[in-house]
């Protein structure tokens, strides 16, 4: 009897883990590589022009 339940939920686990997998692999492939705000540029302060 428990040999049955150990198949039973070692099965349940198999399936699990790669339905994890899968939807892991599936929202790598949607997310975009490049970051969805570009970085401001670097602002330097202005020297002063001599007169």
């Amino acid at each position: 009897m428990c040999y049955e339940f150990d198949e039973m939920y070692w099965k349940a686990r198999q399936a699990e883990e790669a339905r994890r997998k899968k939807t892991a692999d599936d929202s790598k492939k949607d997310k975009p590589s490049a970051p969805a705000k570009p970085a401001a540029p670097e602002v330097k302060p202005r020297e002063p022009v001599p007169a």
